[in-house]
């Protein structure tokens, strides 16, 4: 788990997700991500998350 569970959590969880959510949009917003195949994606367990198997391949314009 990223952040700890329990009574325990990481100090710099809320700063670390405000963080992600604003790298995320300001991406979004400036520039176009395709993908490069249209092959649908299989996902596979690692531990508590759902990873792509092979990746997700995309081209940035």
């Amino acid at each position: 788990m990223p952040f700890g569970g329990g009574s325990r959590h990481c100090l710099g969880e809320a700063l670390a997700m405000w963080e992600l959510k604003l790298v995320v949009a300001t991406i979004m917003r400036n520039y176009d991500l395709k993908l490069t195949s249209n092959e649908p994606e299989i996902p596979v367990r690692r531990g508590v998350n759902l990873t792509p198997k092979r990746g997700v391949a995309m081209v940035v314009q």
